[in-house]
């Protein structure tokens, strides 16, 4: 399945950027008000990398009195795996085991859309179920086919390897 095709399936919103100028402040009073563990920076309108919320608190922790003086780029993550309009659903379950990353961001024509998250993961695992369900009526062939199929199988493989 392509990885463009389960993004409009599921409705994924363009996720909340911020410039790279922006201050931790700034940074962590969006996350706050959002709810966001993890946010995108852009420079001139180009994905540039992540700032998680563990960054933030460890910048609060390192520098607590120049804190707001901190921009984004001085905790930017910059090696992260970015997928695209080309990549596979299987790219992105590679991509959060591999890293262990709980965040990927998603590009679309070189523009960030939004950031791929463990919880689409677990989405996704409940979709293929949902759709395998409808199948078949019997309890026990229901279980063979969930695992017959390669995508459940590497999904939940996936889930499991990363801890959840």
């Amino acid at each position: 399945m392509q990885l463009s095709d389960y993004v409009a399936k599921i409705d994924k919103p363009e996720t909340k950027s911020i410039p790279i100028e922006s201050t931790l402040g700034e940074i962590y009073d969006l996350m706050s008000v959002e709810g966001l563990q993890y946010v995108a920076v852009e420079r001139n309108g180009n994905f540039a990398g992540v700032i998680g919320l563990m960054s933030i608190l460890k910048g609060i922790m390192v520098s607590p009195q120049t804190f707001n003086k901190l921009e984004a780029r001085d905790l930017l993550v910059t090696k992260v795996p970015v997928l695209t309009e080309k990549n596979s659903v299987e790219d992105l379950i590679d991509a959060l085991k591999e890293k262990k990353t709980k965040a990927v961001p998603y590009v679309v024509q070189g523009k960030f859309h939004c950031l791929l998250t463990q919880e689409d993961l677990l989405n996704l695992l409940r979709d293929l179920l949902e759709q395998d369900h409808g199948i078949l009526e019997d309890v026990e062939a229901k279980g063979e086919i969930f695992m017959a199929n390669p995508l459940v199988q590497k999904v939940m493989k996936t889930l499991s390897d990363i801890g959840i």
